[in-house]
């Protein structure tokens, strides 16, 4: 007895591949498409998609910036004041918060063993506990 080959369209494992392959053909077009058209009417606006701004004086200042800026410099050196400072933004407290945790990690792995060892877990995890929720009471009301 010879054993019935499933058709393409009814094959479990090939359909998804297809409907993969067709979206995906579906979202190049619909790119393309967009594309073409932004192009197309640039032309026809009489602009140019160059890079070329890039080096043009930006005309502003940034108040707060970790490298030195003023408005006679170009747009990439704004670009990259702007990234420079974002990253710096972000750098601080994430910092303070891996400092943090440092802390805490390194003061409960010694708290939690000498704790057992003189059979008071339970305190202990009531401190932890009524700390935590102090914390977040005070920053609530903080409003930090």
């Amino acid at each position: 007895m010879r054993s019935a080959v499933t058709p393409w369209w009814r094959n479990r494992r090939l359909l998804p591949w297809l409907l993969q392959a067709a979206v995906g053909l579906v979202v190049l077009v619909l790119v393309a498409f967009l594309l073409g058209n932004l192009v197309r009417n640039l032309t026809n606006a009489g602009l140019l998609l160059t890079w070329s701004w890039l080096g043009n004086p930006s005309g502003f200042e940034i108040s707060e910036t970790a490298i030195p800026f003023d408005a006679s410099m170009p747009y990439w050196r704004a670009l990259l004041a702007g990234l420079v400072l974002t990253s710096f933004d972000a750098l601080i407290p994430a910092a303070l918060a891996f400092a943090g945790g440092v802390m805490v990690f390194i003061t409960l792995d010694e708290l939690i063993p000498v704790a057992r060892e003189h059979g008071h877990q339970h305190y202990t995890a009531i401190g932890i506990i009524l700390g935590a929720v102090f914390v977040f009471i005070l920053s609530g009301v903080l409003g930090v």
